[in-house]
């Protein structure tokens, strides 16, 4: 059985609070009278957007077959120095192969208990970054929204001022949404960059994806019937991980083909006599755009490795995640991991085994 927050509390957090939104849409044009910044042009098209409860898609697909093949290609080309990490991440879904088991909820409590467990949570990170969380988690009544859309964080800069939207579903999933979206508010409000993306900040997604591993422990530390779920949770984000870096390997390795601008069936023949993977394979593989797997993907890999730090040592694995958070834009993206000794794949294989060892118990069980 699969149990989701109750309509009760879907009810009271359905819509972010119009008349906040109305009064910063004010404050914000009296600002642009006098100061004419495009930025606070911009913020002020955001809260009119947010009125209208409409949420656009992370990562718009490109509209012809040849510009997505452009896209990836482009992006493939930018992290030619995480490749050799990629390949050799790949290749732990031999260890993952077969393991098949659906995920069940078996946690229902009310969303006032469920904030509760998110605040208690970042509160007892780092102070630091409690000052920043719990600064936002105090406007949730005006700033978080349950919604039947994909779950964002949207931060309107010249306020300084996070919005927050959750897509609805079971229990486990709403908290991890949550803390996810809690952590990028957090990272944006460490620097306040013009923009979030993974152009000019590759690590965007490395702090809420450390911030779900971690969280997925506390889970375990305080519920005694928990520890099947957030296995499961693991081994599946994991599974999806990998496929990405499966998917990224191999568009790696024929970037040519990639470049020659076929159209979609002549591509997908070409890539499917080069390998031994199907047709369908490859259809699934151009549903997703490689810059969103990249955008996940290498955070990911990050996290894992931050994750172990952790449990060796919480105190400097949270001031290094606090680096990386505020690394600016671009610049040594690389590079600093080594300085951080956040080696990738160090304990991917640890990690993916664990995770293994879990599930097949579980299926004896």
């Amino acid at each position: 059985m699969i149990i989701y927050i109750n309509d009760g509390d879907f009810m009271k957090y359905q819509s972010y609070n119009k008349s906040k939104i109305k009064s910063q849409i004010k404050e914000l044009e009296e600002l642009y009278e006098t100061r004419k910044l495009k930025s606070i042009k911009n913020d002020i098209e955001i809260l009119q957007e947010l009125l209208t409860d409409d949420n656009e898609e992370v990562f718009p697909v490109p509209y012809l077959f040849k510009d997505l093949l452009m896209d990836d290609s482009m992006y493939i080309r930018k992290h030619q120095a995480f490749i050799n990490d990629i390949n050799k991440f790949a290749s732990l879904s031999k260890i993952m192969k077969d393991l098949e088991y659906k995920y069940i909820d078996t946690w229902n409590i009310p969303m006032s208990s469920l904030f509760s467990f998110v605040h208690d949570f970042y509160n007892s990170l780092d102070k630091e970054i409690a000052k920043y969380f719990n600064r936002i988690f105090k406007e949730r009544r005006n700033n978080f929204k349950l919604s039947n859309y994909r779950s964002c964080m949207l931060t309107i800069r010249s306020l300084n001022y996070s919005y927050l939207n959750v897509e609805r579903g079971d229990t486990i999933t709403v908290y991890l949404s949550m803390v996810h979206e809690y952590a990028h508010a957090i990272a944006d409000a460490y620097l306040q960059r013009d923009t979030l993306t993974s152009d000019k900040y590759p690590y965007v997604e490395y702090f809420p994806l450390l911030i779900e591993l971690l969280a997925l422990d506390r889970l375990n530390d305080v519920f005694y019937d928990l520890e099947d779920d957030t296995t499961i949770i693991k081994k599946e984000k994991l599974n999806l991980m990998l496929s990405y870096a499966k998917d990224i390997s191999i568009e790696s390795y024929y970037l040519e083909t990639l470049n020659s601008f076929k159209n979609k069936k002549d591509t997908i023949n070409d890539l499917k006599n080069m390998t031994n993977l199907s047709r369908r394979y490859f259809k699934d593989m151009f549903s997703t755009i490689a810059r969103e797997k990249l955008t996940y993907l290498i955070p990911y890999m990050a996290a894992i490795e931050s994750y172990y730090q952790f449990q060796e040592d919480p105190k400097l694995a949270i001031e290094n995640a606090k680096t990386i958070i505020k690394l600016p834009r671009a610049k040594e993206y690389r590079s600093i991991l080594d300085k951080l000794d956040l080696n990738l794949n160090e304990h991917s294989q640890e990690f993916a085994t664990d995770v293994k060892k879990k599930i097949l118990k579980i299926q004896q069980n």
